[in-house]
């Protein structure tokens, strides 16, 4: 940012908020998205890691992407994680065990799989 673009005495009031709040915030938008504010500052780095909800989908994201999310991820408690990667198909399951184990060791409340009717998962 340059010179000219700072005000004089500015306060970044929402760094200066605790990280619960930040979190639950982070919950309100595309894990992408939430995961880009670790560029804004030291502060901000490891904030998105322990966001309560965890939804993971869209058009561009794949099964590995998923599995690279959740290695930065760090919360020990987590409420819901929702995998958005459909349909689930046989060549997907090595990843969905991944994820179940995942569910497990962060103590998810609620886990949320969509198989395709197809196909079942053993």
């Amino acid at each position: 940012m340059t010179e000219d673009m700072m005000i004089k005495g500015a306060e970044d009031l929402i760094s200066n908020l605790p990280d619960g709040i930040l979190q639950h915030m982070l919950c309100l938008i595309p894990i992408k998205l939430a995961m880009s504010t670790s560029l804004l500052s030291r502060r901000w780095r490891h904030v998105w890691c322990e966001i309560p909800s965890i939804t993971l989908g869209g058009d561009t994201l794949t099964a590995a992407s998923i599995n690279e999310t959740l290695a930065r991820y760090t919360a020990p408690k987590t409420k819901s994680f929702d995998p958005l990667i459909t349909p689930i198909t046989k060549e997907k399951i090595p990843y969905v065990d991944r994820w179940i184990k995942f569910a497990t060791s962060h103590n998810v409340e609620n886990l949320s799989l969509n198989f395709s009717r197809y196909y079942y998962y053993c």
